[in-house]
């Protein structure tokens, strides 16, 4: 079932389409139609896959994702209400933006929207490699190596979060604390309205409402 999953997650619907007419979907209707008929039967394996296994899926209801990440083992340390988007003049509705933390080293960090679906967000990680390239890369999303022989890391958290923990877990193992901190992007889908360029001083606050543990834990040893 892993690698099936792997297969599904990694599967591209318009190439597939384009392969199998030997027309681009940016010109071909038929090729492009196609292509949205694949992508509908491809996620609705993964959903069922996702299931299954008791793990994330795209789109997720809060309580199942709560229930799903205390299960992995992660600790909420920071709940933080705030208001939503209002449409058409109607009262914003209460939002959250939540961050947990795993003691094996990983962060994770989202919203909701509509009060009680997730939104979007990411988790974080050092990782020292202990497998061979391309098993690395390929558990990889968005990384960066370091000098000192170390990975920074994000994945994004809504889809298949147990399944990407477990291949990280094959290929490297998780450092706490953190080497160094990398970029984080500790900020809900409200902080980006009307504040310009001020992050780095909301990301800022942020970290310093977490637990005196993590915050010791993702500062980097060499600001100890």
């Amino acid at each position: 079932m892993s690698n099936e999953l792997k297969q599904l997650l990694n599967y591209d619907p318009l190439n597939e389409a384009e392969k199998a007419t030997g027309r681009s979907y940016k010109s071909d209707e038929f090729t492009s139609n196609l292509g949205m008929l694949n992508m509908i039967q491809n996620a609705n394996k993964k959903e069922a896959i996702l299931r299954l296994s008791r793990d994330s899926v795209f789109c997720n209801h809060l309580t199942d994702y709560l229930e799903i990440i205390c299960e992995e083992g992660f600790e909420k340390v920071l709940e933080l209400p705030f208001a939503g988007r209002s449409w058409n003049g109607e009262t914003p509705p209460p939002e959250t933006f939540y961050i947990f933390w795993h003691s094996c080293g990983i962060l994770l960090a989202f919203d909701t929207f509509g009060t009680d679906k997730v939104n979007s967000g990411n988790f974080y990680y050092c990782i020292e490699k202990t497998a061979q390239n391309t098993e690395f890369y390929s558990a990889m999303e968005s990384y960066g190596s370091t000098s000192d022989g170390y990975y920074e890391g994000h994945h994004d958290c809504r889809e298949a979060i147990r399944f990407h923990i477990a291949e990280l877990r094959k290929v490297g193992n998780f450092l706490n604390p953190w080497p160094k901190q990398p970029h984080l992007w500790l900020l809900h889908h409200m902080d980006t309205v009307g504040q310009g360029s001020g992050y780095k001083g909301i990301i800022a606050e942020r970290i310093s409402m977490l637990p005196a543990h993590v915050q010791e834990a993702i500062k980097g040893q060499a600001a100890s």
